[in-house]
């Protein structure tokens, strides 16, 4: 198979870009050609599929080519052709041979790849003793000559924060064990890196806290959704009256991202106030990183079973495709983010971001607002942090919300902040930001 990949790699009918041109490779998880979904993927799967066009055409405008290093999925060639990109499908999850198939494709590419870049997150490569090899995988890399670099996508400090979401909840000795070896992990990580960067400044600290060692910061990018659409239209469709006041909370569901939580917000809100304006959209499907596990069967059953208590006011969809995304954020009068630990950029902020669409965040996801150029933004509209931050207590988001129903003016602010922010963040600023990473 390795001869196979570095054939097709080398004879490469496209552009200037691809005959002659040095190689930027790039190791993540990938949708499909034909369907986009990451339903059966992960979330940096589609975070890699948004970045890519941007981060290609940057590569080709100084005579690189981007290639895409990932799992192979039924009924995908080994190799494909993107927009500005080559995809080649070489490993498997859930086995520590996939860094050897990886290194084995990277061999027979070896004299033409000038740079790697790894985007990693728990689980991506698989279960704990493959996700534990990862910074073994860095440094062979490294004795091969190469510098990777590495997007870590979430940082850990106190798994006690996520144990619900993992299954530890009721495991505390191996809580306690896996929580001492989060400090070595990550510093072997960032040590057998060539550079690291994080989403936020938030992320960014807790890592220089867990390893001393140097990390850099490009913001998750905005834009892959060029606008909502036609709000009445989407309002028909999914059901939302002209006097209800729709909340949006969108993304995989999980414990840590207060799924089950909004919902019981919601329910609590709707029995104590059965005439409320308030709707909830929890628009989102299972992790396909947890799904099937029982801990996580279990949540999400306890959670259909709350909303099923109000079904004229909490709908949980299921998972929602790329093309219906604007639709929902164009229904919805907010993007609610009620997580309760942050350890991780939100890609559904993001979203909410690139559509302008106005935000509440619970306190956790508060340090995500500290940022240089969300004070620049907040310093050109007229509210503060606080009014896009509620916190996790009974009847603190319906009490924000049923505020904000009657404060049009505030929840057009709170979209313009929104925009300028998701502006700032645009993929073509980020994939130049990864070009000056990979120094190419």
């Amino acid at each position: 198979m390795r001869d196979r990949l570095a054939e097709a790699v080398v004879q490469s009918p496209q552009d200037g870009a691809s005959n002659g041109a040095a190689d930027v490779v790039l190791i993540s998880t990938f949708p499909r050609r034909s369907d986009r979904g990451i339903e059966d993927l992960d979330a940096v799967a589609s975070y890699v599929d948004h970045l890519a066009p941007s981060l290609g055409a940057e590569l080709a405008g100084v005579g690189r080519r981007l290639i895409i290093v990932a799992p192979q999925l039924p009924g995908e060639p080994l190799v494909g052709e993107e927009t500005a990109v080559r995809v080649m499908r070489c490993w498997a999850k859930n086995t520590p041979w996939c860094y050897v198939r990886i290194l084995r494709a990277l061999l027979g590419n070896r004299r033409r790849t000038v740079a790697i870049l790894i985007q990693f997150e728990f689980n991506m490569f698989g279960g704990a003793a493959t996700t534990g090899l990862f910074p073994v995988f860095l440094v062979a890399l490294r004795c091969f000559g190469w510098k990777p670099c590495v997007m870590v996508h979430q940082v850990v400090e106190d798994l006690t924060s996520i144990a619900t979401h993992i299954g530890l909840a009721d495991h505390p000795m191996r809580r306690a064990f896996l929580n001492r070896l989060l400090r070595p992990y990550y510093w072997m990580l960032v040590s057998g890196a060539h550079r690291v960067v994080v989403h936020e400044d938030a992320l960014k600290a807790r890592l220089d806290h867990l390893t001393g060692r140097p990390v850099g910061i490009i913001p998750h990018g905005c834009g892959e959704f060029a606008a909502c659409g036609d709000r009445l239209e989407a309002r028909r469709r999914l059901g939302f009256g002209s006097g209800e006041f729709a909340l949006l909370c969108f993304g995989f569901l999980a414990h840590y991202k207060g799924s089950d939580w909004i919902v019981h917000e919601l329910v609590e809100h709707v029995m104590g106030t059965p005439g409320t304006p308030l709707r909830l959209l929890l628009a989102g499907g299972e992790s396909p990183n947890h799904r099937g596990k029982p801990h996580y069967a279990s949540f999400v059953k306890a959670l259909r079973e709350e909303a099923a208590k109000c079904p004229d006011h909490v709908q949980v969809t299921g998972f929602v495709a790329d093309e219906q995304v604007p639709a929902y954020f164009a229904a919805a009068d907010l993007a609610v983010f009620p997580y309760r630990t942050q350890m991780a950029a939100s890609g559904p902020l993001a979203i909410a971001l690139s559509l302008g669409v106005a935000f509440l965040v619970s306190e956790a996801l508060r340090p995500a607002l500290q940022t240089t150029d969300f004070a620049e933004a907040f310093n050109q509209v007229t509210i503060v942090d606080s009014d896009v931050v509620f916190a996790l207590q009974p009847g603190a988001l319906a009490s924000k919300a049923l505020a904000l129903c009657e404060s049009r003016d505030t929840v057009e602010t709170m979209g313009h902040l929104a925009r300028i922010v998701g502006e700032s963040r645009n993929w073509s600023r980020v994939a130049r930001d990864y070009r000056e990473l990979l120094m190419v």
